[in-house]
Parts: structure tokens; C-alpha cells; sequence
């Protein structure tokens, strides 16, 4: 059975058993973005919402992608299954 998980791959191979669901580096997509703050955040959650209806994933990913991405805004944070 997959398993879901949250990392940092700012510079890391990834295991060849893993997929990349969804991942950004925050910092550099609400500058890019034209909405910033709570509303930047409540569009990314709608994207991953998406990603992990998909795969049946339980909705406490999504808070967890987010606290996880804000305490690590210039880093690639990534929402990876693992086979």
C-alpha cells in the first residue's frame, strides 16, 4: 500500500519509488502569484485538495503540506507516495 509523505528535496535525488504529487518552493510562487497571504495559501490548498482526492489520500495532508511549507518557505517542499 502507498504511503503519503511530506519532505524538503531542495537538492536531493529522490527515490526512484517515489512520486511527486505536488511540490513548489512558497517563496518564489506567492512572488510569482497575484494573490499573497491567506489567499495564496487557500489556492494552494484547492491544488493539492485536487492531487489527493485522486488517490484517496485522508484531507490531513493538506495541513500538513502547508505547515510543513510555511516553516520552509526558499526550500522545494514536495508532497511524494511511495510505492
Amino acid at each position: 500500500m502507498p504511503q503519503w509523505s511530506i519532505e524538503v528535496i531542495t537538492d536531493r535525488k529522490l527515490d526512484p519509488d517515489a512520486m511527486v504529487l505536488f511540490s513548489m518552493v512558497p517563496l518564489e510562487e506567492e512572488r510569482k502569484s497575484i494573490q499573497a497571504g491567506k489567499d495564496f495559501w487557500e489556492d494552494v490548498k484547492k491544488k493539492i485538495l485536487k492531487k489527493i482526492r485522486l488517490y484517496n489520500m485522508p484531507s490531513s495532508v493538506v495541513e500538513a503540506y502547508i505547515r510543513d511549507a510555511r516553516k520552509n518557505p526558499g526550500n522545494r517542499i514536495a508532497l511524494l507516495l511511495k510505492y
